[in-house]
């Protein structure tokens, strides 16, 4: 299971990396 958890761990990480990118990306369309 130690290694589906590290696969579930590193695909958390991306996303989570990937979705703040976006928020950044839009965020000053929205203020603006």
């Amino acid at each position: 299971s130690s290694i589906t958890d590290n696969g579930i761990g590193m695909i958390c990480n991306v996303f989570q990396r990937s979705l703040s990118r976006l928020l950044l990306a839009f965020c000053p369309n929205i203020t603006s």
